[in-house]
């Protein structure tokens, strides 16, 4: 993940101007006009950029800063950035601390803002907790029109208007991956913000979140090996992209996987999966529904990491994982040749217990936390910089970042 924004935010008016002129002088002399360079100015430009990055070392931490962020320190003016157009190459991460570290210019005033809940909930509004500005948040039909800001899905179109009120503000949330996301042709030009669990999106908000204690636990919960079963499964929709329910029955050949719901052995309430996640089984397939970028859903952070369960990951990529999760917490199938050898490396866990308790080592060092989405679109709205996707069908499925052996039947659904 990116360097911690909290790092950087003393940034000086005289230390940016330092280091415009230095870019501006080593840029002059690597990429020249017109004129040759001499090995005197190059020598120059090179000890200049290694006095530039060892000031920028001292200053701010015990990493090195990047050549990308000080590019970034000096075009912002020192300002973390709020938004992916302003750190294209992710140098800050998923900018959740940026966002929340935000403090707005001006006078501050309490938004109202819309966000669509599920049909069946109670109408009703709630103020935005532990957040330094105070908003009201509904999912009062009646406020739509009102309302400074509306967050909702691509299936809420039937209950806005056609076109978005010019002193209004609309957050398109996208919760499902591309494979799984409808057409959004309709909400072209009309589409302010973007909220979703990828990193390009305007305000990133995963299923899930792990932040670091300041300092480790002292003791932590040695007791995960006490489980005696092995593998299980909680999946109702069978036919996916990516053919996991073919991956887990090849593996249940080599090792004992359990797998209930509409794809195996019925359904279990909601206690109930809890208890066997918690209790009874080692290892859980926490297989997406689609190999995407950055798709890493609640099945690895809620049914797996809050219940205590070695997550088995089939989705994102491996290195999509590696930036969110804590460290050496999951397993992912790409890791392995085949279903078989995978049941090997889950057999010797299952028989270690030492080596099992290794997956656990996170939970002294960090916990899983929520994103506070709220609280950062009320922050931002205090000084909102204005945008609209004109296309934000093609940003959502025109990346072609989905992977699959052959071309799949749609609608496909988790």
């Amino acid at each position: 993940m990116g360097q911690s924004p909290a790092h950087h935010r003393d940034w000086s008016h005289l230390s940016i101007t330092m280091l415009e002129r230095m870019e501006k002088t080593v840029t002059d002399a690597i990429y020249p006009a017109t004129r040759k360079v001499s090995t005197r100015t190059l020598l120059f430009a090179l000890l200049l950029s290694t006095v530039m990055m060892i000031m920028l070392y001292f200053r701010h931490s015990s990493e090195p800063a990047s050549l990308g962020y000080v590019q970034h320190q000096v075009r912002f003016k020192g300002r973390v950035p709020l938004l992916p157009e302003e750190d294209p190459q992710f140098i800050y991460g998923d900018r959740i601390d940026a966002q929340l570290a935000h403090q707005p210019a001006g006078d501050l005033h309490s938004a109202l803002i819309y966000q669509q809940i599920e049909d069946n909930a109670e109408q009703t509004m709630w103020l935005v907790e532990e957040c330094p500005v105070k908003c009201m948040m509904t999912n009062m039909d009646a406020h739509i029109t009102a309302a400074e800001a509306l967050i909702f899905t691509p299936d809420f179109i039937d209950r806005i208007p056609l076109n978005r009120p010019p002193q209004q503000l609309w957050f398109l949330q996208l919760l499902e991956s591309p494979v799984n996301t409808p057409t959004l042709v309709e909400f072209n030009g009309n589409i302010n913000y973007t909220i979703s669990y990828r990193w390009d999106a305007d305000f990133v908000s995963p299923y899930g979140r792990y932040m670091a204690f300041p300092k480790p636990k002292v003791v932590w919960d040695e007791s995960m090996s006490r489980k005696t079963k092995n593998v299980v499964w909680f999946v109702s929709h069978c036919l996916t992209a990516n053919h996991r329910l073919e991956y887990a029955k090849k593996l249940g050949t080599y090792i004992d996987v359990e797998i209930f719901g509409e794809c195996g052995q019925g359904k279990r309430s909601a206690a109930e999966m809890r208890q066997m996640l918690t209790n009874d089984f080692k290892f859980y397939l926490a297989f997406e529904n689609s190999n995407c970028g950055d798709y890493v859903t609640e099945k690895f952070f809620e049914n797996a990491l809050r219940n205590d369960i070695v997550p088995i990951v089939m989705g994102a990529p491996k290195q999509d994982y590696l930036k969110i999760a804590p460290t050496n917490s999951f397993i992912h199938v790409d890791d392995y040749e085949d279903a078989e050898h995978l049941a090997q490396y889950l057999k010797y866990l299952s028989s270690n217990a030492s080596a099992y308790n290794e997956y656990f080592a996170w939970k002294k060092l960090g916990r899983l936390e929520d994103s506070k989405l709220p609280c950062r679109i009320c922050l931002f709205l205090q000084n909102p910089t204005h945008k609209v996707y004109e296309d934000v069908d093609f940003w959502w499925h025109g990346k072609k970042e989905c992977m699959y052996a052959a071309e799949p039947p749609a609608p496909f659904i988790q």
